[in-house]
């Protein structure tokens, strides 16, 4: 508490709150925490930088400062007071908000006293945060010292070359140690999970879903996502009772990961399997490039097979098992090559067809998923030049190339 700048604290918790409203998609709160925690260290240093330039420039030219201590230590503890009492009580709504977020997507919200789990989660990593900052300036206050003692540069001077050391050493240290380190365990950890079937989920006997006896795309090589994408839908018995008419079963392709070793090698087990299920001859073609873990909106899906009464052909591919966020910060650019690559190959092959015999061509994309899908494409012309109909990127993250683009102009 002795180090703890007290404006920082402040601005800490307002960040920290604001971190708990409510999201596009539903967090847990494992994530919410990790979320939380690095938005509290950056409110504390804004709330630190703030504080000193006011001290700077504007209190310690004024007699009244500094105030008395039996003051000073009152308003202190009245901060940390309330700033913790306002960040405990905010979970509170935010766990509501979460609920309703999760009811929304069709899945199981977490309960409000589960959610505060997130404080704990919250602490150690804005507290890690706030010592590794700390950590880096006393590192660079001691460079600057030895650099004015060592060759008499100017106070300013040894700051700059200080700080520009420390900021090469710690890009270095981060993009080559432990973004390496912090994949790799994280490959651990959910490896394990894609080799599992979600409950409920059996492998299917239809022609038309990859993963089936006839498929070129093993049922064990789809992914734990891959599996429940081709292994769940409607079929065509339903989808006439629903519309009133007879409907076609609709086409879910999908490629894992371990469907084929190389990139190019999964594109042509997946162009494969859109030829033996005859994908080509529906009435609409989706290519839906998959979030991180491979998953595809099943929602979205089948909607869409409800909509055109099963005259659809659904089709994605793996190119992760990580979370979205784990595989945006460790390697976005993965995301979109492989959507431009599946995207490329599908429309390589719709292209031959006679354009009266061709599909309608949609593209859909959710989160990471829109991205990979922006990935095939310089610019929003290109989408109509190369026959798409329809486009539906949900969430895109705004680092996506065409949705940053638009926001810009």
């Amino acid at each position: 508490m002795i180090r703890l700048d007290f404006t920082g604290v402040a601005f800490g918790a307002l960040f920290f709150c604001l971190s708990l409203t409510p999201s596009l998609l539903p967090r847990d709160w494992l994530f919410q925490g990790l979320i939380g925690g690095l938005n509290a260290a950056i409110g504390y240093g804004i709330g630190v930088f703030i504080a000193r330039m006011v001290r700077r420039f504007v209190l310690r030219r004024r007699p009244s400062w500094p105030p008395w201590p039996a003051l000073s230590y009152a308003l202190k503890g009245v901060t940390v007071v309330v700033s913790a009492s306002a960040s405990v009580l905010m979970v509170i709504p935010a766990a509501a908000w979460q609920r309703e977020v999760s009811a929304l997507m069709g899945i199981e919200g977490p309960g409000t006293s589960s959610y505060l789990r997130l404080l704990i989660v919250a602490v150690a990593v804005g507290g890690v945060c706030v010592s590794a900052a700390r950590l880096l300036l006393d590192l660079i206050k001691t460079m600057a010292r030895f650099l004015i003692r060592r060759w008499r540069l100017s106070d300013e001077m040894a700051l700059l070359i200080g700080t520009a050391v420390m900021v090469v050493l710690v890009i270095t240290l981060v993009n080559g140690v432990l973004l390496r380190g912090f994949l790799a365990g994280a490959n651990r950890v959910f490896q394990p999970q894609n080799a599992t079937t979600q409950e409920g989920v059996v492998q299917p006997d239809l022609r038309e879903r990859s993963g089936s006896p006839d498929s070129f795309a093993a049922w064990d090589t789809l992914g734990f996502q891959g599996r429940s994408f081709v292994g769940t839908g409607p079929h065509a018995d339903e989808l006439s009772r629903i519309n009133g008419r007879p409907a076609k079963e609709p086409v879910r392709v999908y490629v894992g990961l371990q469907t084929a070793d190389t990139d190019e090698a999964r594109m042509a087990v997946l162009l494969s399997e859109l030829e033996r299920t005859d994908a080509f001859d529906r009435e609409v073609l989706v290519i839906a490039p998959t979030t991180g873990t491979g998953w595809i909106n099943p929602i979205a899906a089948r909607s869409l097979e409800m909509m055109y009464n099963g005259d659809t052909a659904i089709v994605g591919s793996q190119y992760s098992y990580l979370p979205s966020w784990i595989s945006f910060l460790g390697d976005q650019q993965k995301s979109m090559e492989s959507g431009r690559l599946m995207i490329d190959a599908v429309h390589e092959r719709w292209a031959q067809l006679p354009p009266d015999r061709r599909p309608r061509l949609v593209l859909y994309g959710e989160s990471l998923g829109s991205m990979a899908g922006q990935g095939a494409f310089d610019w929003l012309p290109d989408i109509a030049r190369m026959g798409f109909s329809s486009v539906l990127w949900v969430g895109p993250p705004n680092a996506s190339p065409l949705w940053r683009g638009i926001t810009v102009r």
